[in-house]
């Protein structure tokens, strides 16, 4: 194909959907960190905003309680704080105002006392002794804790889901717990291909601890500054010709980094994240093929076969703990020695009384009775928590706020905003495509600045080769 051509593909694919790879990278960036504390903390009044980011916004409740000796005590959590009820859910008061992910009342085996109450927030565990009208910090935490398991005096909590404290929950004092690792023949031999294309996409898809959501952010920046680099030149290289050269040095040395070959460098992980995007774009579509598909564990990356990041959920019953990973649920009597009771993605534990609820991320749910484990056929997936109702349980969901009486805010997170900026919410339901033509586009861009990055080296490299055989300009 001619360069000419080639160029032209170049440029109208870049000015045609240049401005969505950037807002896809930059919300993209700051939806994988979510614990950013602005992201929570900057709230935007409801009238500023179209509905579906208000939507986004009653999606964010992640804690749901009922008190099974008065129901009447309520108490609901989101990342916009915590809030009390008295009165059954009709009337709501905020009495913590930080993010609240997990709640947890006091147990003495299967008794609850919802007197005394442990919150879960990204600077760590804060608890209350008057049923949640006051609280205070019980134990501080340099990254966010992402699970709770209370049992006496002792509680559990999970910090950035790497770190497990033993909490002296009287005295606030604390210790570090060394987990062994898991054994190798206790992970299941296979993941799903829709696991797979998740943790990819959500950077937690290759190795252990942070190096998988810093590949992400390299390639989310590297592609918002092809994006804005790209226009630069574009307007550069008019003014160019509408001063007659005037401002050359600074058209090249901008062409200089746009074209440079470092770019190559992060070109696998750009890829990685528009086609994993388009997947997660189509999950009715593609649900089947996903759920399918099974990739065998020798192939997957190392992340897979060391999980000691990635303890998703925690659960101690006095005598047995409890950790779900994204393989699954291991349960140990002294931390060290391991045997697996579940497969799949352990995404939460809750307790209620003597029963254990998993909520699963792409696999089914499951309830421990104290004796056995049943699968929880028709049940909502990824439920974030499970609360006590009359005398069965309640699953709180994404959607719960058409069904239970949850607090109303009137605002919104800026996170919300991303999120429905990101996933094309914030325009149309129908955005989705324009999200995915803008992948094309970028693919588009990758292969046809690749081929115009390769053709500019072969002429220097046939220059350079010129000059030295004695054929270039100023020989003879």
């Amino acid at each position: 194909m001619r360069l000419y051509t080639v160029a032209r593909i170049h440029r109208y694919a870049g000015l045609g959907l240049g401005a969505i790879l950037l807002l896809l990278s930059v919300t993209g960036f700051l939806l994988d960190h979510e614990r950013f504390g602005f992201l929570s903390s900057l709230r935007i009044d409801q009238k500023w905003l179209p509905s579906a980011v208000m939507r986004k916004a009653r999606q964010g409740f992640e804690a749901y309680r009922i008190d099974p000796a008065n129901p009447d005590h309520r108490l609901a959590a989101s990342w916009q704080g915590l809030w009390l009820s008295l009165d059954g859910g009709a009337t709501y008061r905020k009495v913590l105002d930080r993010p609240v992910t997990r709640l947890e009342p006091r147990r003495e085996g299967a008794i609850e006392d919802y007197r005394i109450l442990y919150a879960a927030t990204p600077q760590g565990v804060w608890h209350s002794r008057d049923g949640g009208r006051s609280w205070n910090r019980l134990f501080a935490t340099r990254q966010s804790v992402t699970a709770l398991s209370s049992q006496g005096r002792w509680l559990l909590a999970v910090e950035d889901q790497r770190r497990l404290w033993r909490i002296d929950s009287d005295s606030g004092e604390a210790e570090p717990l060394e987990l062994a690792p898991l054994p190798r023949d206790l992970l299941p031999d296979r993941v799903s291909l829709g696991r797979l294309v998740r943790d990819l996409h959500y950077g937690r898809g290759l190795f252990s601890g942070d190096l998988s959501l810093w590949i992400n952010d390299v390639a989310a920046w590297l592609l918002g500054f092809l994006a804005v680099s790209g226009f630069i030149l574009y307007l550069l290289t008019r003014r160019l010709r509408a001063r007659q050269g005037q401002g050359k040095s600074i058209l090249l040395g901008w062409r200089r980094w746009h074209s440079n070959g470092w770019v190559l460098i992060g070109f696998a992980a750009i890829l990685l994240l528009l086609v994993t995007g388009v997947f997660l774009d189509h999950p009715q579509g593609l649900r089947k093929l996903m759920k399918q598909t099974h990739i065998p564990l020798s192939l997957l990356p190392p992340v897979y076969r060391d999980l000691s990041t990635d303890i998703w959920s925690i659960d101690f019953d006095g005598e047995n703990y409890r950790i779900g990973n994204r393989l699954g649920l291991f349960v140990s009597k002294d931390l060290q020695h391991w045997q697996r009771e579940v497969e799949g993605f352990a995404w939460r534990m809750t307790r209620l009384g003597d029963k254990l609820f998993v909520s699963g991320m792409g696999t089914m749910n499951r309830l421990h009775d104290g004796e056995e484990w049943y699968m929880l056929h028709g049940t909502p997936h990824m439920p974030r928590d499970v609360f006590a109702k009359k005398n069965d349980w309640g699953l709180l969901t994404r959607d719960s706020s058409k069904i239970l009486p949850l607090p109303e805010s009137g605002e919104a997170r800026l996170y919300d905003l991303m999120l429905a900026l990101h996933d094309g919410e914030f325009f149309h339901p129908l955005w989705v495509w324009v999200n995915d033509l803008a992948v094309v586009a970028a693919l588009v861009l990758l292969w046809s600045g690749w081929f115009k990055w390769r053709h500019h080296r072969r002429r220097l490299r046939a220059r350079a080769g010129a000059i030295g055989s004695g054929q270039g300009p100023g020989t003879g």
